[in-house]
């Protein structure tokens, strides 16, 4: 699609512009310059910006498109739509994407026994077997950028 619709966040004006025409997109109403990859999330190209998320997932995440990173590549393409739909950022999408792979891994920890110590009785992803529990937790939140009572053990 070569023309595309998007509204300018700093005055709410809509704008239409010829992607292969248009270096720097100008708002109408407030004459601001944008480059093209500001607007994706503000767009009504929502191949554009599909492929936005997935050339941010490759970047990050050694090559893997942001569907990839789930076991339920439904779940990934429902999320990317409903954050396209309502003009989440590119980055933002791929964090959600990210929320529920960590969902899914949550899941799977689950499955692991623990001893009375707090340390897995299994190997789970790259922890060995003796690993403590809060050395798991730490690392999903860090790797996720999430809060695991808020997140995943207890999410509203």
């Amino acid at each position: 699609m070569n023309e595309v619709t998007w509204v300018c966040e700093a005055c709410k004006t809509e704008n239409v512009d010829l992607r292969s025409e248009t270096a720097l997109p100008m708002c109408g109403g407030c004459e601001k310059h944008f480059d093209w990859d500001d607007l994706i999330h503000v767009s009504d190209d929502c191949d554009a910006y599909l492929n936005a998320v997935d050339k941010l997932s490759r970047q990050c995440f050694a090559g893997r498109a942001a569907v990839d990173l789930v076991e339920e590549p439904d779940a990934a393409v429902h999320s990317l739509q409903d954050s396209f739909n309502n003009n989440v950022t590119v980055e933002e999408a791929l964090k959600r994407v990210r929320r529920l792979q960590a969902k899914e891994l949550w899941g799977h920890l689950g499955d692991i026994p623990i001893d009375v110590n707090e340390q897995i009785e299994e190997p789970f992803l790259h922890f060995a077997k003796g690993t403590e529990r809060l050395v798991i937790w730490h690392w999903f939140e860090e790797s996720f950028d999430l809060c695991l009572a808020k997140h995943l053990m207890f999410p509203s």
